[in-house]
């Protein structure tokens, strides 16, 4: 119907405005005539988001179905792109709950996310940043090219921001001469970790259950939390003062851990041992250092950290967890005030997920 072309097939969304679809209905709810109907539509320099009568116009318009010209007649007058938005008003149920046009301004502590229906701005309170924003949409239908306004405003206020990513959709980001030195792109395999190392200040045991449960959640194989826990403990006894039990000799004692009567043991051997050489598969040696400050110095970086993991979907799961996690107990367990932290904001992609 749009630009002059009529679509006879198209059935318009039913709303509770269907008893004033005529020309006659039309004008009654405006409460203009038919004269002032054809005057203010035809007028060339027409914005329909100027005030809310003109948007209300512009909503009966699209919902009067049976009455073709006036259809036709809208359709010429805005261009297809406003006119297909007006028709999304139409079908939106929310219109209704939306907050009056130009009483949403943006302040100095929001963040900008995009534009409602009535044109005012979509922001949320920096104070809630480190609350969970699920971004949704089919591929292609522009959800990393909103995630970038977003990232770019956190940068921009001193946030430092990992982005767990698939493909290299953010590395470009390092050419551009606003942020220069605030980007860092990382492959998996630039990291070195130490796997049994804990973060400074958090207690080694507690890290040691904490592993073995991000290894058996990652994989959705049998829950062995506590037989992964009992063999990282007894094996991390063996080794020298100020040295970590790497992924190799993980597996190593896994393979030579003895399961007793009754097939429980040996079904926890069985999982724990698949997952870490899926791990060991996926990562390389990236897991077998004896010690390392790798990740303690990471996220001292202040700006843009872009990751890139394209591993299948465990893998980049348990890699993710053990990232954030370290990072979690390290600011938990610090004596230092939570003020002092630089902020930090992750972002995962459809197949990085954070668990």
């Amino acid at each position: 119907m749009f630009n002059g072309y009529k679509d006879k097939n198209r059935r318009w969304p039913k709303t509770n405005l269907q008893a004033q679809s005529s020309a006659s209905g039309f004008t009654a709810a405006c409460e203009l005539t038919p004269a002032q109907v054809v005057e203010l539509v035809q007028r060339g320099e027409l914005r329909f988001a100027d005030n809310q009568g003109n948007m209300r116009l512009a909503y009966l318009t699209t919902v009067i179905s049976e009455d073709a010209y006036l259809q036709d007649l809208f359709g010429h007058v805005v261009d297809k792109q406003a006119a297909q938005a007006m028709v999304a008003m139409a079908s939106d149920a929310f219109w209704p709950n939306y907050p009056p046009a130009g009483s949403v301004v943006i302040q100095p502590d929001m963040t900008f996310c995009g534009f409602m229906p009535t044109g005012d701005p979509i922001v949320f309170v920096d104070s809630r940043v480190s609350c969970n924003l699920g971004v949704f949409g089919r591929t292609g239908a522009s959800k990393t090219c909103f995630n970038y306004v977003i990232i770019w405003q956190l940068i921009k206020k001193g946030y430092t921001v990992v982005v767990f990513q698939q493909k290299n959709e953010y590395d470009d980001w390092a050419t551009d001469p606003e942020l220069e030195g605030k980007v860092l792109p990382l492959r998996y395999s630039d990291f070195k970790i130490a796997l049994g190392q804990a973060a400074r200040g958090v207690n080694q045991r507690h890290h040691i259950y904490m592993l073995s449960d991000n290894l058996s959640r990652s994989y959705s194989r049998l829950y062995a939390q506590r037989f992964g826990e009992d063999v990282l403990m007894a094996r991390s006894k063996s080794l020298p003062a100020g040295m970590h039990l790497p992924l190799s000799l993980f597996i190593e004692a896994v393979e030579k851990y003895r399961p007793g009567r009754g097939g429980v043991e040996a079904r926890y051997k069985e999982s724990m041992l698949y997952t870490l050489k899926d791990i060991k598969n996926c990562f390389g040696d990236i897991f077998d250092y004896y010690c390392s400050d790798f990740m303690d110095r990471l996220f001292e970086f202040k700006g843009l950290i872009t990751i890139t993991i394209d591993v299948p979907i465990a893998g980049s799961t348990f890699f993710i967890t053990h990232a954030i996690q370290h990072e979690y107990e390290r600011r938990k367990s610090s004596s230092e005030e939570p003020d002092s932290f630089q902020p930090i904001v992750f972002f995962g992609g459809r197949r990085n997920n954070l668990n």
